[in-house]
């Protein structure tokens, strides 16, 4: 938090005799020189109560009792090396609001490479959500450490607890939890509630964050707007610079499920790089495959994860070159030449390569053949075969 001089002219006292604080400032631990940081330092840490439990445990909670909050801020962060990060970020927890309690936005200010460095702000915010069963939710939520040798410096925007009319009203009879009972700023005395104080903000490996089970869940940020409705008719456009990633990301409660996205291979000339892929994700988030991707160079597409269907039927047939193909219920493959079929037999049975039969009986459909050293079998009716002899010429 920061301080800033102040003088009521009061008491004779001299100019700048009392210190004042300002709206919530914050600024991190300073990190080492990893390559590749991992560590994370915690912004909040706060319990939330229902009022189920607020009954049935009356006295027991020291206000505010919190069912609620949004709050806004900028992230800014720099290091030695011309490394730069910028952000907008919103937090928003409503533990009413049904399959939709928790939302965490990050938009970037800064999305420039400099240096050789490229800020990442996806998985830049982590929130962990404990259920407590009893009407209580715990909210952490923590901070990456995106740049070596860097400090982050955070500015609260905005913060509202509760119901914002009722709790403007109300605030000042509070009893915070750092004992500022009479400090007229509601706003700064919000953000001092809900954010943990710069000296307890301390850096902590990745492996030592809360573990995700069954009370336990995990909201990753994106630099990706959520929650947020896309009119069809307008056109959108994600633009970054060549050889990064960037794309469409669709979450469920903001874990990550599947990307449309344009891939960071280089762009060095004749159409080559920037390729587009989908890919899947994991419950958890992480990477699970890639069902297709599109080579923007020759055009290649390939399916490269699980089955690839096609509906099929003659109705609805499959296109190679000018000849349609399709398969009828008895699992028989036709094809026609030049135009669509107008039934299931419009065409030709393509005939297909079987086993040797082992009786002039023996199971088979029309048009099935097989063939071995010494014969060639042909089914011309169901279940009838006919076979030729092979000689040497």
């Amino acid at each position: 938090m920061s301080l800033e001089y102040f003088n009521e002219g009061n008491h004779n006292e001299e100019p700048g005799t009392h210190l004042q604080y300002e709206s919530y400032k914050a600024r991190t631990p300073r990190n080492g020189v990893d390559i590749a940081p991992t560590q994370w330092t915690k912004l909040i840490d706060r319990v939330l109560y229902f009022d189920s439990y607020l009954q049935a445990n009356p006295q027991s909670v020291r206000p505010p009792a919190v069912k609620k909050f949004v709050t806004s801020f900028f992230l800014n962060s720099a290091n030695t090396d011309s490394g730069f990060l910028s952000a907008i970020v919103t937090l928003r927890v409503n533990i009413y609001q049904g399959d939709s309690k928790f939302s965490l936005d990050v938009t970037p200010l800064i999305n420039t490479v400099i240096n050789n460095r490229k800020p990442d702000y996806n998985d830049l915010l982590r929130l962990y959500v404990q259920d407590f069963g009893d009407g209580r939710y715990n909210v952490k939520l923590f901070l990456k450490y995106a740049l070596p040798l860097s400090t982050y410096r955070i500015k609260v925007i905005n913060t509202s607890l509760n119901d914002n009319a009722y709790y403007y009203a109300y605030v000042d009879r509070f009893n915070t939890e750092y004992g500022l009972d009479l400090y007229p700023d509601t706003e700064y005395r919000m953000n001092q509630w809900l954010f943990v104080r710069d000296e307890d903000m301390t850096l902590v490996p990745e492996t030592t964050l809360p573990s995700v089970g069954s009370s336990i869940s995990l909201i990753k940020s994106n630099s990706i707007l959520t929650n947020i409705d896309i009119p069809i008719k307008d056109q959108h456009y994600v633009s970054g610079a060549a050889g990064t990633t960037r794309g469409y990301h669709l979450q469920t409660n903001g874990v990550e499920r599947f990307a449309i996205r344009i891939e960071d291979g280089a762009e060095s000339g004749s159409n080559k790089g920037s390729d587009l892929s989908i890919i899947r994700r994991s419950d958890d988030g992480s990477f699970a495959g890639q069902p297709m991707a599109i080579n923007r160079q020759t055009g290649d597409v390939a399916f490269k994860d699980g089955i690839t269907s096609v509906n099929g039927s003659y109705a609805k047939p499959f296109l190679l070159g000018n000849t349609y193909i399709w398969i009828n219920n008895d699992g028989d493959m036709w094809q026609k030449t030049g135009s669509k079929p107008s039934s299931v037999i419009d065409g030709e049975q393509i005939s297909r390569f079987v086993s040797v039969p082992s009786s002039s009986t023996a199971a088979g459909k029309p048009g099935d053949w097989s063939a071995n050293g010494t014969h060639l079998f042909i089914c011309y009716s169901k279940d009838m075969w006919r076979r030729i002899t092979l000689e040497n010429w």
